[in-house]
Order: C-alpha cells, then structure tokens, then sequence
C-alpha cells in the first residue's frame, strides 16, 4: 500500500515516514501542496496524510487538488493538524469529494494513526 505524507514541518514528515517504513507501507513525502500534487500523481497513493494547513494551500484545496489527479479519485485522506479537536476541522470532513475521511491530532499518537490506517485501507 502506498502512503504520500505531506507536511511543511520536516521533523514531522520524516517521524512519520519512518514509522509507516516499518509498517511496511511504501511512503512518499512532500513539504508543500504543489510537490504533494505532483507526489500524488507520480505515486497514485493509496491513502494521503495531510498536514490541514500548508503555506501555500489548505486541507481542502489539497485533498480537491489530489482526487482531481487522474487515478487518485478514491484516495483516502487523513489530515494531520495542530490545531486541536472535531470542532477544529469540521469543515473539512464529511463526505463531499472535497472532504477527508478522518484527521490525526499532532503531536501524533501512532497507535491512533496505526489503527486509522487499518481501518481505512482495511489492511489487517
């Protein structure tokens, strides 16, 4: 299964690989929306990582951007954020094409991040 991360923190990005390297996953990495388009469209990524807010676009313009690559229409989107709880990211769940399908609070708890994954790409 294939995983793209993108985040504008890199400590993050590579905590994160790391992690889903030793799941097994193979990881793709980006640090901004544009090479996280250009990442998804090289990769078809299975499920997408998504830092909520990027210098040059936010969750949902990524998670649009993303779907609208040719092959990546059913990709899965978890957005990562700092910005702490639902209430927080309502406005970017739900079940238009535009939507993610969960978020990840930072600091991430991996076991959290660990069952998400499973239970969205059924991998168990």
């Amino acid at each position: 299964m294939r995983i793209l991360v993108v985040d504008d923190d890199y400590d993050m990005v590579e905590t994160v690989k790391l992690f889903l390297d030793a799941q097994g996953f193979e990881v793709t990495t980006a640090y901004d929306g544009e090479t996280g388009v250009a990442s998804a469209a090289r990769a078809a990524p299975d499920l997408c990582l998504l830092d909520l807010v990027l210098p040059d676009m936010d969750g949902r313009e990524l998670t649009k951007a993303i779907r609208g690559v040719t092959g990546c229409a059913r990709t899965r989107v978890v957005l990562l954020t700092a910005m702490g709880g639902r209430k927080a990211v309502e406005a970017y769940l739900g079940d238009g094409e535009n939507s993610a399908d969960a978020y990840v609070e930072k600091p991430v708890n991996f076991k959290e991040l660990k069952s998400l994954i499973e239970k969205l790409l059924d991998t168990r």
